[in-house]
């Protein structure tokens, strides 16, 4: 997983599905044994003692990388919506391909 909150959410998270699926035995295991890491661009703001645990070059079997990549659509996906709103899916679908091709 990466997550810019990686960082707030596992430190409670088997906590909490103890709390909300006590009889899940198999979900704790599965949560306990996930394996996580904060995206490049957000781990710098944390500091050295985080970026030591949670920064993906720090893992086995992965190298840096960037894990933010797919919310920068978002620029420009959102003023899109509103001028797509009202379109047919296929339409809007067509629209937002071309936006994001050129």
């Amino acid at each position: 997983m990466s997550y810019d909150s990686y960082c707030s959410f596992v430190v409670n998270m088997v906590k909490h599905a103890i709390m909300l699926y006590p009889e899940e035995t198999w979900l704790h295991e599965l949560l306990a044994a996930a394996e996580g890491q904060i995206p490049a661009d957000h781990i710098n703001g944390h500091g050295p003692d985080c970026q030591a645990v949670w920064l993906a070059v720090y893992f086995g079997c992965r190298a840096h990388f960037h894990g933010e990549t797919a919310e920068m659509i978002w620029a420009f996906l959102n003023p899109l919506g509103s001028s797509t709103r009202q379109m047919t899916g296929a339409v809007r679908h067509n629209i937002i391909n071309f936006v994001m091709d050129t």
